[in-house]
């Protein structure tokens, strides 16, 4: 498949799938994750954070990525949030807060607080960006790892890029959804464990960073010819693995 495409497009589309992903780094290695790809070079100068993410996963070879990426399509905790924003979103204002407090001792308690608090933020309660920037960085990583190949890569990230479009229609929806499900996941009620994450979210809502400004939302992901354009709407229904 990525014969069919010209150098240009696909070093465009390169970039913008580490837009896409670039929300699940911090610090300064988002920078240099912007405007290069992970490479093969990259296990030897940024071994270090390369292997810091596959340990966070549990990654140790193709059939543990594997586990990763089919449990990020799967998108249970996606699930568990819309279940719990429908809840609440049934509620007044009022009678939401009193039903939210009144969990404070339950093990559900921080998760409910996390939907409670984005719920004007994202009324569509969909938190699938994370599963969607999570698969685009895991891939990177996995193709400078030697997991996947670059044609098996280049296909998943494609998949997770068309499945945020169904979800999403704009950037600043999509880095909330990211948002919310990051804090979701860390079971993080206060928002006080990824200031970074905090920070970004408000740059790019706001529309102050460049490169969101110069790849727009939902740019075509194939080929010039427009040779594969009628996979467009399979990539959503097929597996990623």
């Amino acid at each position: 498949m990525l014969e069919q495409y010209s150098r240009g497009q696909r070093k465009q589309i390169e970039q913008y799938f580490r837009c896409l992903s670039y929300i699940c780094t911090d610090g300064m290695i988002s920078y240099y994750y912007l405007a290069f790809d992970f490479q093969k070079k990259d296990r030897f100068i940024r071994n270090h954070y390369m292997k810091k993410i596959l340990k966070r996963w549990h990654i140790t070879d193709i059939t543990s990525l594997k586990k990763e990426l089919s449990w990020l399509l799967e998108d249970q905790h996606r699930e568990h949030y819309l279940r719990l924003h429908k809840q609440l979103t049934a509620l007044p204002w009022e009678a939401r807060q009193r039903y939210v407090k009144g969990f404070e001792n339950e093990a559900d308690y921080r998760k409910l607080a996390v939907v409670n608090r984005m719920i004007p933020e994202l009324p569509s309660g969909d938190i699938s960006a994370f599963s969607t920037a999570w698969m685009i960085l895991l891939c990177q990583i996995g193709e400078a790892h030697d997991l996947l190949s670059k044609e098996e890569a280049w296909k998943l990230k494609l998949k997770a890029a068309e499945y945020a479009h169904q979800a999403y229609s704009s950037w600043p929806e999509y880095i909330i959804g990211f948002t919310a499900g990051s804090y979701f996941m860390l079971n993080d009620g206060k928002f006080q464990k990824n200031g970074f994450l905090a920070r970004q979210a408000v740059t790019i809502s706001n529309g102050k960073n460049p490169l969101i400004k110069r790849f727009p939302w939902g740019m075509n992901l194939y080929p010039d010819n427009g040779k594969f354009a009628s996979t467009e709407q399979s990539v959503a229904t097929s597996t990623y693995v």
